[in-house]
């Protein structure tokens, strides 16, 4: 987050920050990171901006607000293999602020929005035998801020089904 500010009327014009995150700085724009590893919970610096005028000191509060985390990640069986193929999905990262978004291109299922849907099957009908080729792919948001997204597609690779003739 970049901050700026001025100080008119004091010792310096340059004001001092206290993020609330253990961290200081002393300059009239500065960036600082603020970071929240929960999935769940928002996390807020409460900090302030002082200037100062001799035993004068005057500050105004600030107040950071991080989202949750969002992660968008999950296993699956093996995503190569002969028609008809099954990927199981599983080890979803979960949390009750995400919404789930799925996209499996190529297979026979519906999208779906739950957090692990199970398996998606994949059926290699083309003609010419070839590899079918498509994508596994989870969307993630936090529900109550859809900015706050992030993905992770898989790639899927169906070989031909084979008979002797």
């Amino acid at each position: 987050v970049q901050f700026t500010g001025k100080v008119s009327g004091a010792d310096s014009d340059v004001p001092y920050w206290d993020f609330g995150n253990g961290r200081t700085k002393g300059a009239t724009t500065v960036v600082e990171e603020f970071t929240n590893s929960s999935r769940e919970k928002d996390t807020v610096f409460n900090g302030t901006v002082t200037a100062v005028y001799g035993e004068c000191t005057a500050s105004v509060p600030i107040k950071i607000t991080v989202f949750p985390k969002v992660e968008a990640m999950f296993a699956t069986t093996s995503t190569d293999g002969c028609t008809p193929l099954e990927v199981k999905v599983s080890d979803v990262v979960t949390s009750s602020r995400y919404t789930y978004s799925w996209s499996a291109e190529g297979s026979n299922q519906p999208l779906s929005s739950v957090a692990n849907p199970g398996t998606f099957r994949y059926v290699n009908s083309l003609d010419p035998l070839a590899v079918l080729e498509k994508k596994l792919t989870l969307k993630v948001n936090l529900t109550d801020h859809p900015q706050c997204d992030t993905s992770m597609e898989v790639p899927v690779k169906v070989f031909p089904g084979i008979k002797p003739s």
